[in-house]
């Protein structure tokens, strides 16, 4: 073989060598920073849209008041972000903004709250690891923390309902899924939205169904 094409083999060999390695690197970044993928469900849990939305407001309340951060909780949507539980108008607002997502044949609620500034975050997640598990749930690591500061981890069900929790720096994320639902008010096309309606003017006046 000649010299110039030893030279432009060895050239074409760095290259695929270069490419692969980049291959090997991407894989390993993204197994170190998996997110909780929210898989098609193996069964339904049924259920209309007001119990579903009655289901993730307690579970939102249960999290918070097992992480001991009992303020500065904000609610994320489309168009910003909402004070969570400061009074009937802001519930008002929070669950009126949750329509159902399409979850396999049906449709579930998700909501994604955030705290900031907290002292220990991690400690704060420990909390509301333990309090899930004490509720039954079984409850694993998305991905092995990186630093005792670090934190993320969830439950999921079978009928779709996930639960996860991460805390990083001084930051605490929570994400809640309801249990999918083939109810016709838990269709991500619904369109009377009556029941949830009336739901809403409930809270409103302090009232529950």
């Amino acid at each position: 073989m000649s010299q110039s094409r030893r030279a432009r083999w060895d050239s074409v060999f760095l290259r695929l060598l270069a490419v692969l390695s980049a291959v090997a690197v991407g894989v390993v970044g993204c197994a170190r920073s998996e997110r909780p993928i929210i898989s098609e469900p193996d069964d339904y849990g049924g259920g209309t849209l007001v119990e579903h939305l009655l289901w993730l407001e307690e579970e939102t309340d249960r999290a918070i008041a097992a992480s001991g951060v009992e303020s500065g909780w904000l609610y994320l949507f489309d168009d910003g972000e909402v004070l969570w539980g400061g009074g009937p108008r802001a519930r008002f607002e929070t669950l009126g903004s949750m329509l159902p997502r399409a979850c396999g044949d049906g449709g579930r609620i998700v909501s994604d709250l955030i705290v900031r500034d907290v002292p220990n975050a991690a400690s704060a997640a420990a909390r509301v690891r333990s309090g899930w598990e004490q509720d039954g749930w079984t409850v694993t690591d998305v991905f092995e923390p990186a630093a005792s500061h670090r934190a993320y981890f969830r439950a999921a069900r079978e009928d779709g309902a996930l639960l996860t929790c991460e805390a990083t720096n001084s930051t605490l994320t929570l994400t809640l899924a309801s249990a999918c639902s083939l109810d016709p008010t838990m269709s991500p096309r619904l369109e009377d939205l009556s029941e949830r309606d009336a739901f809403l003017e409930h809270i409103m006046t302090g009232e529950r169904p």
